[in-house]
């Protein structure tokens, strides 16, 4: 009987110091799980904040870059417009000196200069042109054609530079419309410095434009010119166009 009890005893206490063993385990391994999940979450957090580091870093990086390229552009821009209007500006003194020396139509008393008639602020028209630049017979009271079943108009020796100097003026302006259309040019920079005179001088050589695509199938005369008059002024160049339309 005493050795039941004994071995009863014995028992229970090797099952009671199991069970504190399993426990003991049990307890370890959810404090290793626990410390497992908190290198997890903290390595996780380190990561975060790296990477958090490292995309400002990378975007403090990219807004030094887009303003020295926005500053670069910009200061393109002045330089590339100021060369621009130079030339417009020397365009516009030899047109100056050679159309105000033109007798229109073999009348000494009417002469008009290239800035007088831009002053006047309506299109300049063909007719217009052709008073400057073509052959006038006095004899006939009409221009002399190249051919006598042609179209084309033989040009004055003056007539032919006046020709080449507004073709020179309206492709600075054409140059100006592509370099902004390939957004080489800052747009408020041309805006500030050339609004004006680009919305004036559209609508100065409008109808020439025309002239140019119709008669001398030049369908490509102007064109970027007018995206740049469009991008520039585009309720204006809306208006324009309805009323170059109806011309």
């Amino acid at each position: 009987m005493f050795d039941c009890n004994a071995t009863t005893q014995a028992m229970e206490i090797a099952t009671n110091r199991l069970n504190w063993y399993i426990g003991l385990s049990i307890f370890a391994s959810l404090i290793s799980i626990g410390a497992i999940i908190a290198s997890i979450y903290y390595n996780r957090k380190q990561l975060e904040e790296s990477n958090k580091r490292h995309d400002d870093m990378l975007k403090k990086q990219e807004d030094i870059l887009t303003a020295n390229h926005d500053w670069n552009r910009r200061s393109f821009t002045i330089n590339y417009l100021g060369s621009s209007i130079e030339k417009i500006q020397q365009y516009r003194k030899e047109l100056n000196e050679l159309t105000s020396q033109v007798k229109i139509k073999g009348n000494e008393q009417n002469t008009l200069s290239f800035s007088d008639r831009f002053i006047r602020g309506n299109s300049l028209t063909e007719e217009e042109i052709h008073a400057w630049i073509c052959v006038w017979d006095d004899n006939t009271q009409t221009y002399v054609k190249e051919k006598d079943d042609g179209n084309n108009f033989k040009l004055t020796e003056d007539g032919d530079k006046i020709r080449i100097l507004l073709t020179n003026l309206l492709n600075t302006y054409e140059s100006i419309g592509a370099a902004m259309m390939n957004r080489v040019l800052d747009e408020d920079v041309v805006k500030s410095l050339m609004k004006g005179p680009i919305i004036a001088n559209y609508k100065f050589f409008i109808l020439w434009i025309k002239h140019l695509r119709r008669k001398h199938n030049l369908k490509n005369a102007g064109k970027n010119f007018r995206n740049l008059h469009r991008i520039i002024n585009p309720k204006k160049a809306k208006d324009l166009r309805a009323k170059t339309d109806k011309n």
